[in-house]
């Protein structure tokens, strides 16, 4: 089985370490790099030694090796080929595939699960000419796979895809110097206790950390992740980070297409700025071999990190929040009773471990600075017995000292209604909205 055995050089701000309070100040960038792309059949054969030779003369200006280097001085390239690849570098599981291979069919992903022959293109290089050699590499493997019924493989990202695909998300997105970053690299999110954690992963092929963000609310997963595909596209043109801090703002995004898509989905009240804080994050199994850069929400003017992280968001991205005066009428109470009832199920799959796709949201009551109840809704982070607790997922309107973020505790048997949210994008529950938006004319 092929083997990167060489050691990533640490950062050049670990040098100032003794002297600096400050972790990130400085240079971020890694002195070296690496590219691993890989054709898998899932159909037709593959030529190797045609894919040899035009490899060879496509690259002809980088030293040719055959082993993987213990350092990096110059810019190698290396080809591997398993004629055995279930036994020597054998592709995940169908149970993976669905996730890390979405643009291959599902005959498609049964055929690459049980794919014996594989080729391997490595790149080992110096990062100030990563952005060339990816360019490069991506275009051969559009060049090579095209027409053929191959799987072209990101071994850094972990992802699989049709030439199609590949074309289509790694090369039409590079039509400026630096590509659009959320297409070269992925985000893995998974669900840890009462929170989520999601890293970068493909970073590395650029000679850059990999981002991380730990005990994360899972419900707001998707704007976490838009964070973090700005930050790293950042990051490709902002290599120096001083005192563990950086400004980003949404007009001064590098990239057209990141900058149209953020700029056209925000909110009125959107600050579009943010000062986001780091440090250095902790590898865990599954991780990158890469330096984690970490957004730290840890911040002694805000309770929880997590409210500072709603704090961010809603800077960034603004929010909207309405309130509704009404009273519960028959049919809107008939439905909060059809949801109660479905409580002891929601309890159950809360507790039994949901992924970092689903999140759920409960209705409970808060008295306000009136006298009266505000209806908000909870995303649930602990259910024991009858108590709930989770994190305010609404803005209060009348209640001083409680904002979006915060973590509340409810009664089971005071909850009004519910809303799934699932890993496909739909939702389940909620059925008294709708009869409050029509009571309101709605």
């Amino acid at each position: 089985m092929k083997q990167i055995i060489f050691i990533l050089a640490l950062f050049s701000f670990t040098v100032s370490l003794a002297q600096e309070k400050y972790i990130f100040n400085g240079e971020i960038t890694n002195p070296d790099f690496y590219i691993d792309f890989a054709f898998y059949s899932i159909g037709d054969p593959i030529d190797v030694e045609a894919l040899k030779a035009s490899y060879q003369k496509e690259f002809s200006d980088l030293k040719f090796s055959t082993l993987a280097p213990e350092s990096i001085e110059n810019n190698t390239f290396a080809i591997w080929h398993y004629e055995n690849a279930q036994e020597d570098y054998a592709p995940m599981s169908l149970d993976y595939l669905k996730y890390f291979a979405t643009s291959l069919s599902d005959r498609q992903q049964q055929m690459l699960a049980k794919s014996n022959e594989a080729v391997f293109f490595t790149i080992y290089g110096l990062s100030k000419d990563s952005w060339t050699l990816n360019k490069r590499l991506t275009e051969f493997m559009a060049k090579m796979s095209k027409g053929k019924k191959w799987a072209i493989f990101d071994s850094i990202n972990s992802q699989y895809f049709t030439p199609e695909a590949w074309e289509e998300t790694r090369l039409q997105n590079w039509n400026e110097k630096i590509p659009y970053i959320p297409g070269q690299i992925t985000i893995h999110a998974y669900r840890e206790k009462a929170f989520c954690r999601l890293v970068t992963m493909g970073m590395q092929k650029f000679g850059l950390p990999d981002i991380v963000v730990n005990n994360a609310s899972c419900f707001t997963t998707d704007q976490t992740m838009n964070i973090m595909n700005i930050l790293s596209q950042y990051l490709t043109t902002n290599k120096n980070i001083y005192k563990d801090q950086a400004l980003i703002d949404l007009k001064k995004i590098s990239n057209k297409k990141l900058r149209d898509q953020m700029l056209g989905s925000l909110e009125d009240n959107a600050k579009k700025k943010v000062i986001l804080n780091f440090k250095l994050g902790t590898n865990e199994e599954g991780d990158p071999d890469n330096i984690l850069l970490e957004i730290d929400f840890e911040n002694k003017n805000y309770a929880t990190p997590q409210l500072h992280q709603e704090q961010i968001i809603s800077d960034l991205f603004g929010n909207t929040e309405e309130i509704a005066h009404i009273s519960h009428d028959d049919a809107i109470l008939k439905a909060s009773e059809a949801a109660k009832a479905k409580l002891p199920g929601l309890k159950d799959l809360f507790n039994e471990g949901m992924d970092a796709g689903y999140s759920l949201l409960l209705k409970a009551p808060f008295e306000d600075d009136q006298g009266g109840s505000e209806w908000m809704w909870i995303e649930v982070t602990k259910w024991k017995g009858k108590q709930i607790k989770g994190l305010l997922q609404s803005e209060p309107f009348h209640i001083k000292g409680l904002k979006a973020g915060s973590t509340v505790s409810a009664s089971q048997e005071d909850i009004f209604d519910y809303i799934l949210y699932k890993p496909d994008g739909t939702q389940e529950g909620n059925k008294t909205q709708e009869l409050i938006l029509k009571a309101q004319g709605n």
